[in-house]
């Protein structure tokens, strides 16, 4: 049987995660540095996915885009004996086009992750998340294994472990790739999900910036 402590462990072994419970977002992040970048606004924002359905994803720059949050409305994956296997899996799939000062650069230097979740013992649950500009991706991922009952809920930072920068040209394109994935491969009868937050009813997905002058 795994208990939740053990899978706090394994995350920072593996991919170097903060983690806390509880905690306000201000002392999970270490932020970074930074110079004073141009002003930038996004113009533009898109998404499509079976985890955000039209009017379910809210996307919004803070601390002058330092960050940019993501908040999800509609984002579970559910698994067990009489679930549908298209339920195992759920993915959002989003751009935003940020308009900025020519000669700047942007990258994506950490993550920040806030939900629930519940597993019967031997139920892997998966979050991923790809982002790229042009050219290369960086990939987050963090992994629990059951049993984890009662229903726990998790807040965790993570470092992208390669930065990718956009182009230099004033309009930047981040494109990200979310999916939230359960695996019964172990216990084809067990149950459990990833979802939201059972107090603000959203799965919380941050997105912290890094500029520098190309």
């Amino acid at each position: 049987m795994y208990s939740l402590t053990k899978s706090i462990i394994v995350l920072v072994l593996l991919f170097g995660a903060v983690l806390a419970y509880a905690l306000p977002l201000d002392e999970l992040v270490e932020r970074a540095p930074q110079p004073n970048w141009p002003a930038a606004n996004i113009e533009a924002i898109g998404y499509a996915g079976t985890g955000c359905p039209a009017n379910t994803v809210k996307i919004t720059p803070q601390n002058n885009f330092e960050e940019v949050k993501l908040d999800f409305d509609a984002y579970i994956a559910t698994i067990g004996p009489n679930v549908p296997v298209t339920e195992h899996r759920k993915n959002c799939a989003i751009t935003i086009l940020i308009s900025h000062t020519p000669g700047w650069c942007v990258t994506v230097y950490q993550g920040y992750y806030h939900g629930r979740l519940q597993l019967d013992s031997g139920i892997k649950a998966t979050q991923q998340s790809d982002y790229w500009w042009d050219g290369d991706t960086a990939t987050l991922a963090s992994y629990w294994e059951g049993e984890i009952k009662p229903e726990q809920t998790y807040d965790f930072i993570d470092t992208v472990p390669k930065q990718v920068w956009s182009p230099p040209n004033g309009n930047s394109l981040l494109k990200i790739n979310t999916q939230i994935k359960l695996d019964n491969s172990k216990n084809p009868n067990g149950e459990g999900y990833i979802t939201t937050d059972s107090i603000t009813n959203k799965v919380t997905h941050i997105c912290f910036l890094k500029w520098k002058e190309c």
